[in-house]
């Protein structure tokens, strides 16, 4: 016995190869609008501006016999802004699906039907990502991106200015920003002695993303750390004035001096620059690595040692954590490493089903499979609150039945 569903035939019409174009593809701003209205009386935001800032295309898909009629699948692209794309990024399954069943909703020419929804980047957008950052400037001394790339390594790049006394904490600072996954300079490390070092200052200056400065007395009688202070002032690049015995002065007076507190700079500069594109994908390239880690653990020892990272994470997409709970599951040594056991007690210390739940704001628990009586981790299923009329109690039914009028 054959299904009514079945793949394609050639001698079906398949409207989006011909000449006459889909109802979709011809509607396909009113289709959009109309999922917007929905969506906007859900209190939807995200998905509205998402809507609004992107461009849709429609491709045909595939089609099937559906009960004697032959139906379309389409796929709909919406290509937005990185910063949109961003956004949305740590719940991109979940927006895809329901923006194409809405639109499906709203769309309701028979024959047609939207298989997939694609989000992506708009190349065609980004070309000045740079100009819309407000950190671009048109300087005297300009620079091969090239060459001043090499003063960087990957990440969100920050200039630490200090006096010749403050080199020590200079570098602790920067160990801590690098350990986020930032690009840092510093003067007297990151300089070449056979360079000529006032260009490379020049060059770092010029490309840095933010600038960190150590106000001590000696900063302030340095005319090299005012130099540098100064040129961050004309960039107009976010600029941490951290207090170590003087207070901001000069262009930076009106600003409000961090602690010395080395843990709270870091903190700061986290925050401000939470959604900037390089954090983003610093924060992305980070949990891919640490779940490749995962999968390649050999003994108990570097599973423990991975398991006391977890709290390095926030917020993930679930298809991120999904990969992490496949790798974790697949792991023996993971799986059954103290850091990682989903059994024990914890002591004040979160578990990764515990992890995930925090990083997802959806619960994960263990399931028993049935063939190999072995616990996976998987995220839990989300039960219908609602109760169907078969599931309604007797008793229920003589409440309905005193809330009538008559």
């Amino acid at each position: 016995m054959h299904s009514e569903r079945s793949r394609p035939k050639p001698n079906y019409p398949m409207s989006m190869n011909g000449n006459e174009p889909s109802q979709l593809e011809a509607n396909i701003e009113a289709t959009i609008a109309a999922a917007h209205v929905v969506f906007s009386s859900q209190n939807s935001n995200a998905i509205c501006e998402l809507l609004v800032n992107s461009h849709a295309t429609i491709d045909f898909a595939d089609g099937y016999v559906d009960f004697g009629h032959w139906v379309n699948n389409y796929e709909v692209t919406l290509a937005t802004s990185i910063v949109l794309y961003s956004r949305i990024a740590p719940v991109l399954n979940d927006t895809r699906e329901m923006i194409r069943r809405v639109l499906n909703d709203v769309h309701q020419a028979n024959g047609e039907h939207v298989s997939n929804v694609k989000i992506k980047i708009d190349q065609q957008n980004i070309t000045d990502w740079r100009k819309q950052t407000g950190l671009l400037h048109d300087g005297q001394m300009n620079y091969a991106q090239a060459e001043a790339d090499s003063l960087w390594g990957q990440g969100l790049r920050i200039f630490i200015s200090h006096a010749s006394e403050q080199k020590e904490k200079a570098s602790a600072l920067g160990g801590l920003l690098e350990n986020e996954g930032m690009s840092v300079f510093i003067a007297h490390e990151d300089i070449h002695p056979t360079r000529e070092w006032q260009r490379e200052i020049e060059k770092a200056l010029s490309s840095m993303d933010a600038f960190v400065a150590l106000l001590t007395e000696e900063f302030k009688l340095s005319d090299w750390c005012s130099q540098e202070l100064g040129f961050a002032v004309a960039r107009s690049v976010p600029t941490f004035p951290v207090k170590m015995g003087a207070d901001p002065y000069g262009f930076i007076g009106k600003f409000q001096a961090l602690g010395a507190c080395f843990l709270e700079v870091k903190r700061e500069v986290k925050l401000h620059f939470i959604d900037h594109p390089k954090m983003l994908a610093t924060k992305l390239a980070k949990f891919s690595k640490f779940t490749r880690d995962v999968e390649r653990s050999r003994n108990f020892e570097e599973s423990n040692d991975l398991a006391c990272r977890l709290p390095e994470f926030d917020a993930v997409s679930d298809e991120q954590a999904d990969k992490l709970a496949e790798a974790a599951n697949r792991n023996a040594q993971v799986r059954d490493s103290w850091g990682f056991n989903l059994k024990r007690e914890s002591n004040g210390n979160l578990n990764i089903a515990e992890h995930l739940t925090r990083m997802t704001g959806t619960e994960y628990e263990l399931n028993e499979d049935p063939d190999t009586r072995r616990e996976w981790l998987v995220r839990r299923t989300v039960q219908s609150e609602t109760t169907t009329a078969s599931e309604q109690s007797p008793e229920d039914d003589e409440k309905d039945l005193e809330d009538l009028p008559w």
